[in-house]
């Protein structure tokens, strides 16, 4: 399974939280943040999925947020 695919299923699973990158790279062992990143990035552009500065819905740390669109 690619790494999109991935950070896409677990985004869908937690859903409606809202989740942070460094949750996601926790949760998805082998994944650097940084990697993270960008593959949020490319999930953000995808329909279904925002983008926001918000708290997570994991660690309650107020930062960039992807989610599944409402």
């Amino acid at each position: 399974m690619v790494i999109l695919d991935r950070i896409r299923q677990f985004v869908e699973r937690v859903a409606p939280l809202p989740i942070c990158e460094a949750c996601l790279a926790g949760h998805l062992d082998g994944l650097s943040e940084q990697e993270v990143h960008l593959r949020v990035s490319e999930l953000a552009v995808e329909r279904g999925f925002d983008r926001a500065r918000a708290p997570c819905g994991l660690c309650g740390n107020e930062r960039l947020v992807v989610e599944k669109a409402r």
